[in-house]
């Protein structure tokens, strides 16, 4: 990238030193090569100046993704801690529910090869599992899309 930029500003160099050199004295300032050349530099230095703050905006988005990312997970994980205690079983995702699971990564982050409604059927807590459950559970599950509403709000 700096050799490209080096070769730019040699053959912009270039370019005002031929246009002096052949450059009538009459000409208007709204058709003056060097005026032109000047608004490029110009821009090309805001340019500069907007990739420079685009990266800043981009590593900024990238640590709040991340953040957000492991809070879902870790909120996940508790979810599903409280429903083993509680004897309930996780229900499927919707469609929608799925898709956004996979976009933000949580449940499949291990194996990117299985799918997320494999990783949530890993995952549910059977009845069978604890012996003290018993099949009239006290509460009812939450389902995927009440758990979606609470990251929500």
């Amino acid at each position: 990238f700096q050799k490209a930029e080096a070769d730019l500003d040699w053959i912009q160099h270039r370019l005002e030193y031929e246009i002096r050199r052949n450059l009538p004295d009459d000409v208007p300032p709204e058709e003056d090569p060097l005026a032109i050349l000047e608004e490029l530099s110009a821009a090309k230095a805001r340019y500069k100046a907007l990739c420079l703050r685009m990266d800043k905006v981009s590593r900024k988005q990238k640590k709040a993704m991340e953040g957000l990312q492991a809070a879902v997970e870790n909120t996940v994980k508790i979810i599903q801690e409280l429903q083993e205690k509680a004897c309930l079983e996780s229900s499927p995702l919707s469609a929608a529910e799925e898709a956004a699971a996979e976009q933000l990564g949580i449940l499949s982050g291990e194996d990117p090869e299985s799918s997320v409604e494999e990783v949530i059927m890993a995952q549910s807590v059977p009845e069978s599992r604890n012996p003290e459950c018993s099949s009239e559970g006290l509460f009812l599950g939450l389902t995927a899309s009440q758990m979606s509403g609470i990251f929500i709000r």
